[in-house]
């Protein structure tokens, strides 16, 4: 039998959210960690009292030992986002395995607690569409970091890079499809999405003109418009992705091919994500916010850069 699950908190927000807490008919908590979001978005649950989120949200406890060693012993659930609904059935693993492991010394600052959780509650018919929104205008106009996060092993505290540091090969949040053209020129496929409600690498939004540009799959840009226009010059970027090292970088200099070490070197370390954002490798994602704007690396198992994108709204 499936329980359906309403959202109270949600702790961490990248595309989709990767970590929240929930309630069931009862009230009982339960802390939600993403793993998959392919096909559908899928999140291992715990039952967790109130004093131990509290204990979490303080600071006092990392994310891996709340999962490794539950409350309740060798109780996991399979939650999964379905029909705008979260749902949950009991798990049949008594422990779980790494890729469904957070990454060790995940620790959620106390200033997380006192600043930048979302208390949300799905009433009626409210969609998923409708949170998402909610989330963003929240963001954009008060100026929400929903990552700001610290390390065990490190007194950093990783919260915005500069926004200067959002563009690859001089596309940025401001440039036009009539600017990426002028650079590149035409692109080998163009993909409209007309009255789309999401785009592909981003978070639900209002219902808007998308257009996707692919560059023989190594460069794509995602643009959109509020309007009907899909003139070029009316289109702004929203996403840029490099998959190659062909010599575009963001103006720290980052590439495709290069170690991930010479991002952390200056930036730090920071969220490594849970998700597998549609692709079928075994990349894993690192992402770094400045308010809206995002930027991801997607790094192999030799630590090596094989994807970048940023995307976000400009408010």
């Amino acid at each position: 039998m499936k329980d359906v699950l309403r959202i109270d908190k949600i702790l961490d927000f990248c595309d989709v959210p990767q970590l929240f807490v929930v309630r069931d008919a009862f009230d009982t908590l339960y802390l939600c960690l993403l793993y998959d979001d392919e096909p559908a978005c899928r999140y291992t649950g715990i039952r967790i009292s109130a004093q131990r989120l509290e204990e979490f949200l303080a600071g006092s406890v990392d994310l891996r030992s709340l999962f490794i060693h539950p409350e309740t012993e060798q109780e996991y659930f399979d939650v999964v986002f379905q029909a705008d609904k979260y749902q949950k059935t009991l798990s049949g693993e008594k422990t779980l395995s790494e890729d469904k492991l957070p990454a060790d010394g995940y620790i959620l600052s106390g200033d997380v607690r006192e600043n930048v959780v979302i208390n949300l509650s799905i009433k009626g018919e409210l969609s998923m569409k409708k949170l998402f929104i909610r989330i963003l205008v929240l963001e954009c106009f008060l100026f929400i970091n929903l990552y700001t996060i610290t390390f065990a092993n490190t007194p950093l505290k990783v919260s915005f890079i500069p926004i200067s540091e959002f563009s690859i090969g001089g596309i940025s949040f401001q440039s036009t499809l009539q600017d990426v053209i002028n650079i590149y020129g035409k692109p080998t496929s163009i993909t409209p999405h007309e009255n789309s409600s999401y785009t592909s690498s981003g978070p639900y939004m209002m219902s808007q003109n998308f257009i996707t540009y692919n560059y023989n799959n190594k460069f794509i840009i995602e643009a959109y418009n509020d309007g009907l226009s899909w003139d070029p010059k009316d289109l702004f970027v929203y996403s840029v992705t490099i998959k190659d090292a062909n010599n575009l970088s963001t103006p720290s200099g980052f590439h495709v091919g290069q170690s991930f070490s010479s991002v952390t070197n200056i930036y730090g370390y920071t969220a490594k994500l849970k998700k597998s954002t549609n692709r079928n490798n075994n990349y894993s994602y690192y992402c770094y916010k400045y308010y809206e704007a995002t930027l991801i690396f997607a790094v192999d198992y030799n630590n090596i850069i094989r994807e970048i994108s940023i995307w976000g709204v400009t408010c």
